[in-house]
């Protein structure tokens, strides 16, 4: 089952970069200016690019590591801030759909959507993925997904949440 929510999770995320239109350097550059805040805010931390899925546009996704931890950050640029606010709105619609779906097959006290999260952006909430911590929010034109992918479970949302703050002060 935890399979099956992951693969649609993370499809589900994916699946938002299609409302984009525009070719844009903008997640390049945030991503950019990102690592250079992280390499000196959080020395000890290394990090990879990964390549988005065929056919993505405007979105820049970045391995973090450091020791047995390690932190994914998706960034997507929308046209605007009424494209990336409904993209965020169907995620997290996907996400309850996904839930209330689980629920009805008898599992109690299922929770995919853990809490609203406003305070790194406009909008946003933290999610389970895989029994781990993660959460996505909006800012601008900008959707931010974090997830600690390594250890797996992770409860603890430590690490999403700081590297959210840091993405937050990039995206000022």
């Amino acid at each position: 089952m935890k399979k099956i929510t992951f693969t649609i999770s993370y499809l589900l995320f994916f699946c938002m970069t299609a409302y984009s239109q525009a070719d844009k350097d903008g997640p390049s550059n945030v991503m950019k200016s990102l690592n250079e805040r992280i390499t000196r805010e959080m020395p000890g931390w290394t990090h990879q690019a990964i390549e988005p899925i065929d056919g993505s546009k405007n979105v820049v996704i970045e391995l973090w590591e450091r020791g047995d931890i390690a932190v994914k950050i998706a960034i997507t640029e929308y046209d605007d801030s009424a494209a990336s606010s409904q993209a965020l709105r169907e995620f997290k619609r996907n996400l309850q759909v996904e839930e209330d779906a689980t629920k009805s097959r008898g599992r109690k006290g299922f929770r995919l959507i853990k809490e609203n999260l406003s305070t790194l952006g406009e909008d946003g909430l933290t999610w389970d993925i895989r029994g781990s911590e993660a959460l996505i929010f909006r800012k601008g034109e900008f959707v931010v997904s974090i997830s600690v992918v390594r250890p797996e479970p992770n409860t603890d949302s430590y690490f999403s949440q700081t590297f959210g703050r840091q993405v937050a002060e990039v995206l000022r």
